[in-house]
């Protein structure tokens, strides 16, 4: 009898079928550097530092499906917002580039190989998908409204959609 890979798992349990158990994922966020030992101001710069975590935490759970992602406000940085990196804690915006909404018609379409740090994103994307085979990968990007946040901020944004209902 074959062996049940994680793929397996995970294409038996979209199909709505079964294996040997359910398929396993974790979403691990910055909990990755601690198990790679260093702080999350590091893990959070350093593409290295991501793709080293999540195999480090692959190799600790074992896990069907492995995530590849940073933090929220990744792709509001690589559009333009000034994020900070506490010692501890997770980035978060110092600077929101729309805080004027004349701002929004400045707004470029950024470049994924080039802007923010989305280049060290996708080496860590590509190291993780070089080295594990086994599990279903998959890389996390935020939606329109945590990156909406992130170039306006949270409160402004709630107040435009009351303000600007047309």
């Amino acid at each position: 009898m074959t062996e049940i890979t994680s793929r397996d798992r995970i294409r038996a349990c979209m199909k709505r079928g079964y294996a040997d158990r359910v398929p396993i994922g974790l979403a691990l966020g910055p909990f990755r550097a601690r198990v790679l030992g260093c702080s999350p101001k590091e893990y959070f710069q350093d593409g290295k530092k991501l793709a080293d975590s999540t195999m480090a935490c692959y190799e600790l759970f074992g896990q069907d499906s492995v995530d590849v992602a940073w933090d929220i406000m990744m792709e509001a940085e690589t559009a333009g917002a000034e994020l900070e990196f506490p010692e501890n804690s997770v980035p978060r915006v110092s600077k929101y580039i729309l805080s004027q909404k004349s701002a929004l018609s400045s707004l470029k379409l950024p470049d994924p190989e080039k802007s923010g740090r989305f280049p060290l994103f996708l080496e860590g994307c590509r190291a993780v998908a070089h080295r594990l085979k086994e599990p279903a990968l998959s890389g996390t990007v935020t939606g329109p409204w945590t990156i909406a946040a992130g170039l306006r901020g949270a409160e402004q944004l709630i107040l435009d959609t009351i303000d600007d209902q047309a």
